[in-house]
């Protein structure tokens, strides 16, 4: 049992790279440093790979999960809060260095099969296995994960992720381009899938940021079109329309949140009911899931399972009904994308509110540049006097909108929107990720090995204050907070405070007293990201049967 990962590039098609190198991680203990490490967005692959080739592996594959938060940051136009592209280091939460194209194999669980083996079992009748295919079609390249489940259990076997460059939306002026740019990705999923199953393995296109911002919309429209073409030549099964698109923030939500709770076992009726039988500091009620947030660059979304009666009166565009192999019946969704209120559309509207005068989330002195969405944000501290928590928190929660109404009386969360189903037993638990996980570490609340922690709000919001209250300036940030990029000191304050308010006025109503960070979920013996990919294949699956 065991980790092994292959790495290696694609064969060459115009400009890609060729490379060829294998890792194999068998005897890496799933809980060692060198596997449990948390890998930082900030650091460049050279450092990485220092650190092992599992490292890199899960570098790439958090690389391919952040940039999917792209399209939440499409046009300044589409939101009036102003959520929209901002410099890409900062906003897309990616690495510096170029990625190269990638091939990784993640084995998930159970004894892995030799090349032979499998091989031999791969033939015309298949090998007893359920296969997925879903593309994350990226402005900056392709990637296809092509997973494999277990026939009976439903359980998670292992991820085939492969990917290259350049993305779909270089081929705007070249649409017939488009289609043929996947083959690539394509034929490894021919070589992965036996040719029995190929038939009934769904595959599906989500398109993200790069495609939205195509102007105008027919070349995004004929891109796809390309795309639908192509898979028409394969023998996979699709919808044209349904698996083909653009994949929205609700989407993505519905599917993270799926993958979140499939890899958690509270799906009921759903996956590893009988190998997770030990008790863990996840342990529940089987069919009590659990709602998920994830606050990216440009957005900040909220999923969670409503009771019935509620999600019959969901007003229109609330609710996903979202399903997985095995299910009794779909789960409907309650999933709302906040777009503009991501960590860094955030941060640029809390500065705002200052109107042109010295901001209390900003340290004495300081004068940062910051730039979101192509505008510079002109604001700085107070020449003499610190920043100010509480002051700070009165920017934030103006910049919520807190009081503004919305589709129902007295269920509104904040910005007009509806809050969903507070009293469900599916909203009494909540698990944060991706920029809530970063600022976690920054403030030292989880150590730098774990792969997740639990928290109080009250904890949360101490760190807020010490990161206002108590650092002079953005030297004492740096010397007193973990990992904090330079150029990322003089907002510290912003973003913690803000993830508070969020947390604490925005979701009022939940009444969450504390929460769980998560950047991994111990699966199987293994510790396995939380991407959306991993439920619109769960998802597909369970349209397809």
């Amino acid at each position: 049992m065991g980790l092994i990962f292959l790495v290696y590039t694609l064969m060459p098609t115009h400009s890609h790279l060729h490379r060829h190198h294998q890792l194999d991680f068998a005897n890496v203990h799933p809980h060692g440093n060198e596997f449990s490490s948390s890998i930082s967005s900030r650091e460049s692959r050279k450092n990485i790979e220092r650190r092992g080739g599992n490292s890199a592996a899960n570098w790439a594959r958090e690389r391919a999960h952040r940039e999917s938060d792209e399209y939440l940051t499409s046009s300044s136009s589409e939101s009036s809060s102003g959520g929209a592209v901002g410099e890409e280091p900062s906003s897309l939460h990616t690495a510096h260095e170029e990625e190269e194209d990638v091939h990784v194999r993640v084995h998930v669980g159970g004894e892995e099969e030799g090349g032979d083996e499998r091989e031999e079992r791969k033939g015309k009748e298949g090998d007893g296995y359920k296969y997925a295919i879903v593309f994350d079609a990226g402005s900056t390249g392709s990637r296809v994960h092509i997973f494999r489940f277990e026939q009976d259990t439903g359980k998670l076997v292992d991820d085939t992720f492969e990917q290259l460059k350049p993305g779909l939306s270089s081929y705007a002026d070249e649409p017939d381009k488009a289609g043929a740019s996947l083959q690539p990705l394509l034929e490894k999923a021919m070589e992965t899938i036996p040719e029995g199953q190929r038939a009934e393995t769904p595959v599906e296109v989500r398109a993200t940021a790069g495609l939205r911002l195509l102007k105008p919309q027919t070349k995004s429209d004929d891109l796809l079109e390309s795309v639908r073409e192509t898979l028409k030549t394969y023998p996979f099964a699709f919808d044209t329309e349904r698996d083909v698109s653009i994949m929205g923030g609700e989407d993505e939500g519905a599917f993270q949140w799926l993958a979140l709770n499939y890899l958690l076992n509270r799906l009921e009726g759903g996956s590893d009911k009988k190998s997770n039988k030990k008790k863990s500091s996840h342990s529940h009620e089987e069919g009590i899931t659990v709602a998920a947030i994830d606050l990216g660059g440009g957005s900040v979304q909220l999923a969670h399972a409503m009771d019935e009666k509620v999600a019959k009166r969901a007003p229109k565009g609330y609710s996903k009904s979202i399903s997985f192999p095995g299910a009794k019946k779909p789960f409907e969704v309650y999933v709302k994308s906040h777009l503009g209120y991501g960590l860094m559309a955030a941060r640029a509207a809390t500065l705002k509110e200052a109107n042109g005068m010295s901001s209390p989330c900003l340290p004495k002195g300081s004068d940062p540049k910051y730039i979101y969405s192509g505008e510079e944000i002109v604001a700085a501290g107070h020449e003499e006097k610190n920043s100010d928590y509480a002051a700070c928190k009165e920017h934030v929660e103006s910049m919520l909108k807190l009081d503004t109404s919305c589709e129902v009386d007295d269920e509104c969360s904040f910005n007009g929107a509806w809050g969903g189903d507070f009293n469900s037993q599916h909203a009494k638990e909540v698990y944060l990720s991706s920029y809530m996980w970063d600022r976690a570490i920054n403030a030292k609340l989880i150590p730098q090995d774990a792969i997740d922690g639990e928290l109080t709000i009250d904890e949360i919001e101490d760190a807020a204050k010490l990161a206002c209250d108590t650092m002079g300036d953005e030297s004492e940030i740096l010397t007193n907070f973990e990992g904090v990029e330079e150029k990322d000191a003089a907002f510290l304050c912003t973003d913690l405070t803000y993830i508070v308010g969020l947390l604490e006025k925005g979701f009022e109503k939940n009444d969450w007293k504390s929460v769980r960070l998560v950047k991994q979920i111990e699966y199987r013996g293994q510790n396995v990201e939380v991407a959306w990919a991993l439920g619109a294949a769960l998802n597909a699956l369970a349209s397809s049967s």
